[in-house]
């Protein structure tokens, strides 16, 4: 299970005043001179990221689990067919050849940058199926995850970062991540599974927020790093994820991850099927932009049929959760429960359009 994205928050669009347009001072009349014309150089244009925008972070709130599948193969038509079998039983992504969605064809796009040397390909989809997250890892993934980097916007500066820090932590493996879900919205990404520690892992993210997590992943003696990913759209905000392992967990470690990050209190509904879980393999899953958390999840491995039947219970999308699951070949292997921080992005607009939007 790996790095999701924060959910869209519709907001509106304010346009900033343009400036009074000053007058030009006159010309001097044209004199002529003799001249030596020098040989022109072309100006050397840095490539730069957009303006970040201001967020606002509010009350956060917990959300219905999300479910995290997960598929294995060395033969990657293997992979695609289930994968594309499984975006065929959910409407947004379905590949209509009369009028496809923009989300359909960008999974289509994210499928065809699949390599051979893929190994597998997690999905993490929320429990009323509003939400998707693919994600495929291997050994062998470096330029086709560019290629898609390069496909969803991203600049050529996040492709750099990918390869550099893929080398710096020592990653074990690599890949793209394509997120989507049924508001229309999309978000790209690369992501790895690093051989380093989480405090060493940190030093490649540009958060104010980091600290709070390091200060608890050392109380309770979370030291191995799991995976990280980034956001490579072109628009900020580009969130970072972290995951990684809570040894001998107990539910009071699970709920000071919540409570360290400033949510002051978990529903019973959610706490009473925690408390049901076996935690032999438990693990934290935190999303954070800049200067604000985005999503903090926790992760529980090998969910019984109970804990599953009770989560469907909670909304219409069952049937056809479960169909996905059949289409794949496999059931959920964990279960996050996760925290969302709504935040209110001030977005710049450009051509009376919002340059991003998220979810």
């Amino acid at each position: 299970p790996k790095s999701e994205r924060p959910k869209s928050v519709q907001v509106e669009p304010q346009v900033e005043p343009q400036p009074a347009e000053q007058p030009k001072p006159e010309s001097p009349q044209n004199v002529q001179v003799e001249t030596q014309v020098e040989p022109q150089v072309e100006p050397q244009v840095e490539e730069s990221k957009p303006e970040r925008p201001k967020s606002v972070q509010v009350e956060p709130q917990v959300e219905t689990a999300t479910q995290s599948f997960a598929i294995q193969g060395h033969v990657v038509s293997d992979l695609r067919r289930a994968c594309r079998a499984a975006g065929d039983k959910i409407y947004y992504l379905q590949l209509a050849e009369d009028d496809p969605l923009d989300t359909s064809i960008i999974f289509n796009v994210w499928l065809d940058t699949l390599p051979m040397g893929t190994d597998t390909v997690d999905v993490s989809v929320a429990s009323d199926c509003s939400y998707f997250l693919w994600e495929a890892l291997g050994t062998k993934m470096e330029d086709n995850t560019s290629q898609f980097i390069q496909s969803v916007g991203g600049l050529d500066s996040e492709c750099d970062a990918y390869v550099q820090t893929i080398k710096g932590v020592h990653a074990s493996a690599s890949g793209h991540w394509l997120a989507v879900s049924a508001l229309d919205g999309m978000d790209g990404g690369w992501s790895c599974i690093p051989k380093d520690t989480i405090s060493n892992v940190l030093r490649y993210f540009e958060s104010t927020t980091k600290d709070s997590l390091l200060e608890w992943a050392e109380k309770i003696g979370s030291r191995d790093c799991l995976s990280i990913s980034h956001d490579a759209g072109p628009q900020p905000p580009n969130p970072y994820g972290v995951q990684g392992l809570i040894p001998n967990a107990k539910m009071s470690d699970l709920l000071s991850f919540w409570s360290a990050l400033g949510v002051p209190s978990v529903p019973s509904d959610i706490r009473k099927l925690m408390e049901m879980h076996s935690l032999d393999r438990v693990e934290f899953h935190l999303t954070m932009t800049e200067d604000s958390f985005a999503r903090a999840g926790i992760v529980i491995h090998n969910p019984s049929q109970e804990i599953l039947s009770r989560i469907e219970a909670q909304n219409t999308s069952a049937a056809v959760l479960n169909e996905f699951g059949n289409a794949l070949g496999t059931r959920p292997y964990a279960v996050e429960y996760q925290v969302t921080f709504k935040l209110n992005f001030m977005l710049k607009v450009e051509n009376n359009r919002v340059a991003k939007t998220n979810f």
